[in-house]
């Protein structure tokens, strides 16, 4: 083999070598940036867990419906025909369906995948809660607690939203029919 020959076999090796590793850096990147992206879901969803034991302790304890409304006073109007800890409870619980929708949102992007087959359920289960009075209703004291996606995702697929939601100037929700004053106690 003469000299100029072992050139270019040295070049086209190097430049193979080069080409493979290149292409061994941008697939590490990538594998990274995916698994950076899972652990930050998996880091949000371990927290919610927590939100939601809370939530818990809160429907299981009448003597926190104070604290638990407390949270929302400047924010809420309760229909006297409502007792306060039925309305502490319903808003708890509210607040876990609505983490579970984010999660659900979050874990499985439904923005993207809303059609699919697998993920219609939730979907149908998630319009036939926000349909709910009651539960829209809490929407519009809870919304501020989640994501900006979240919210325009909720808010754009699930019109009955609107009936609930806050008035802009002073971020209250709209009373229930017939709601006079504030906490009702």
């Amino acid at each position: 083999m003469d000299i100029d020959t072992l050139v270019k076999v040295t070049t086209i090796v190097y430049n193979a070598t080069v080409v493979a590793l290149s292409f061994g850096v941008v697939v590490a990147f990538i594998k990274d940036r995916r698994e950076r992206a899972l652990q930050t879901r998996h880091d949000f969803l371990s927290c919610t867990e927590r939100y939601i034991r809370i939530q818990e302790t809160i429907i299981n304890t009448a003597s926190l419906n104070d604290l638990n409304l407390g949270i929302y006073k400047n924010r809420t109007v309760i229909d006297r025909g409502i007792d306060v800890d039925t309305f502490s409870k319903e808003l708890a619980l509210c607040g876990m369906m609505f983490q579970l929708m984010e999660d659900v949102w979050l874990t499985h992007d439904l923005t993207k995948n809303k059609n699919q087959e697998l993920y219609s359920g939730w979907n149908r289960l998630f319009k036939d809660w926000m349909e709910t009075e009651a539960v829209s209703q809490k929407w519009s004291l809870l919304r501020h607690h989640f994501s900006k996606g979240f919210i325009a995702h909720v808010e754009r697929e699930y019109a009955s939203v609107a009936e609930g939601q806050t008035t802009a100037a002073q971020g209250k929700s709209s009373p229930p029919s017939g709601a006079p004053g504030n906490l009702a106690r």
